[in-house]
């Protein structure tokens, strides 16, 4: 039952549970455990001074990321596939192994989707227990190099389904592995994360975890049901915090933490907790709440008002001020709490709407709550993005009857020239009349990082930008669904051009007081929702995105304060 708290928040009651156990021994199954101990895996090289972050994919079969060596971790739900319509129940134990089948039932999981050949394709699929498995669509097995317990599969383009279909329900299959032949000896020495994309992502000096806690439409669960390192599946509440902490700690990167925005204090006390316990004491930990409490297109918005209208009644601001308060409870339990004796590791993080600017007073002053400002509870950097667009991605939903000038720019037979034409001089496209006039990306940011480098000075804050890169893509608008656009988009994003572009507004970023960045997001497939990773797939090597990231991280080192504050460790550095 919810209940409120004396800041009128929705809370779940539970009791600390102490967590006490290591993410590689409990990361192997039964029957992957090797004869001899497991060696501790190499961790690779680093850029010497990284000041680069990144904000990582979200976990699903389709992603490029493949972050983990297990594909089973990035699988989707149980589902009769061979009768879409059926509403037997799925028997599943706590973990997520199907347990039993109702009779004529069979249930399959998609554990990869590659638009064209995936990066790996042979994989061995190692399980426990009695029942029979079948691989369909782009995934085949080969029986004469399997036997009972192991299969031999190969994957080709298209959706890998593996399927059940028989279960004994005395000894139920369970601990299914998917491990690419190439990660087999990384799996049997105790590996749980994809060498090819941790060497990837090792050059960044921090990482935003908002896509793997799921952060985004959130839904309330107790801390002991929190994601477990045991789950089938990390892509039904999130990766656990104890692979969190271990990246971290492997690679040296400083994690970006996401609270939910249903989170009570006590949530809040065993997460700061946990990673207070489990985090490496050299490291620092960035935490915000939620993730974009402004955006009304995720339900996090909706509850921020619903919360504060329930506290002060209505008022237009009131869920920004809610957002406030959240943030200032969850610095003070972070500091008061589990980091008493080193508040400074914590750097609280405010996240504002980057557009609406002057918005930002009403979750810093907050004046309707009675512990008022929000400020003086640890606040301890104002986090904004720099995403552009270069009014390039047409008009809205509501405005469909504009589309005509974006349409035919996007058939223009010199049109990646002329887009980039635009986002570096406004020339090409008129901005709308509701919007600010563009001039360009080096006008736009410069502008932009200015204006809340201010406010953060103003305020003795830093600014980090929990987000940043390109927004070019009709997501949500008139043309989302337009295949000449999409092409267009996606074109302008892998031309060479592009990685000038990143120089351009990352300098600007930085001469004008920005701090740590956070490109969104590591790794990710084009398409109609966007183009938003820094590179498309964990086995492509340089893009123009990505090579203006790297370039940037090595010839600008470390230069923001906590970056400075908390240098590499000389042991990880020297590796």
């Amino acid at each position: 039952m919810l209940q409120r708290d004396q800041n009128g928040f929705s809370s779940i009651r539970q009791p600390l549970i102490l967590l006490a156990f290591f993410v590689l021994a409990l990361a192997l199954p039964a029957h992957a455990q090797p004869t001899e101990p497991p060696k501790q895996p190499t961790t690779p090289n680093k850029v010497i001074h990284p000041s680069m972050g990144v904000g990582l994919k979200d976990i699903s079969d389709w992603s490029g990321q493949m972050p983990f060596i297990n594909l089973m971790k990035q699988a989707r739900e149980w589902k009769n596939w061979q009768d879409k319509k059926s509403t037997l129940p799925i028997h599943t134990d706590k973990n997520g192994w199907i347990t039993k089948l109702e009779p004529g039932q069979s249930l399959g999981t998609v554990f990869l989707t590659s638009k064209a050949a995936p990066a790996y394709q042979h994989y061995i699929v190692s399980y426990d227990g009695d029942g029979d498995i079948r691989y369909r669509w782009a995934a085949q097995k080969d029986p004469k190099k399997s036997h009972k317990g192991r299969d031999y599969i190969t994957v080709k383009k298209g959706s890998a389904l593996l399927e059940v279909t028989r279960v004994n329900p005395k000894s139920p299959i369970t601990n299914i592995s998917i491990v690419a032949v190439e990660h087999l000896s990384s799996w049997k020495n105790g590996e749980i994360f994809n060498p090819d994309w941790l060497e990837k992502i090792s050059q960044f000096r921090a990482l935003r975890y908002m896509d793997w806690l799921k952060t985004n439409n959130s839904k309330p669960y107790l801390w002991q049901n929190r994601p477990k390192l045991e789950d089938r599946r990390w892509t039904a509440h999130g990766v656990p915090l104890e692979v969190i902490s271990n990246l971290s700690n492997r690679l040296n990167s400083i994690p970006w933490i996401n609270i939910p925005h249903w989170a009570d204090t006590a949530f809040i006390g065993h997460t700061a907790t946990f990673f207070h316990k489990n985090l490496a004491s050299n490291l620092p930990i960035y935490i915000e709440h939620s993730n974009e409490v402004w955006n009304f297109g995720f339900q996090q918005a909706k509850y921020a008002r619903a919360s504060s209208e329930s506290l002060w009644g209505k008022h237009g601001n009131g869920f920004v001020q809610w957002h406030g308060m959240r943030t200032a409870v969850m610095c003070d339990t972070f500091k008061n709490g589990a980091f008493a004796k080193e508040p400074n590791r914590v750097i609280c993080a405010l996240g504002v709407h980057t557009a609406a600017q002057g918005r930002e007073q009403a979750a810093l002053q907050c004046p309707l709550w009675k512990e008022a400002p929000c400020l003086k509870h640890g606040i301890d950097t104002i986090a904004v993005t720099t995403y552009f667009d270069a009014e390039l991605n047409g008009p809205g939903r509501r405005n469909r009857h504009d589309t005509k000038s974006i349409k035919d720019l996007a058939k223009h037979p010199d049109r990646i020239s002329m887009a980039f034409e635009q986002i570096y001089n406004g020339s090409i496209v008129p901005t709308p009349a509701n919007h600010t006039p563009y001039k360009g990306i080096q006008d736009k940011t410069a502008k932009s990082v200015k204006y809340w480098f201010n406010v953060a000075k103003k305020h003795n804050l830093s600014l980090a930008a929990y987000e940043g890169g390109q927004h070019i893509t009709a997501n949500g608008k008139a043309l989302q669904n337009d295949e000449d656009i999409i092409e267009f988009h996606k074109a302008i994003n892998t031309d060479p051009r592009m990685k000038g572009v990143y120089t351009t507004m990352l300098t600007e970023w930085k001469n004008n007081g920005g701090g740590l960045h956070m490109h969104f997001v590591d790794i990710s497939s084009s398409g109609r929702s966007g183009s938003w990773g820094a590179l498309e797939h964990v086995k492509q090597d340089s893009s123009p995105k990505w090579d203006a990231l790297m370039e940037f991280n090595t010839t600008h080192p470390c230069w923001w304060s906590h970056c400075q504050q908390f240098p590499i460790a000389k042991e990880a550095s020297s590796q």
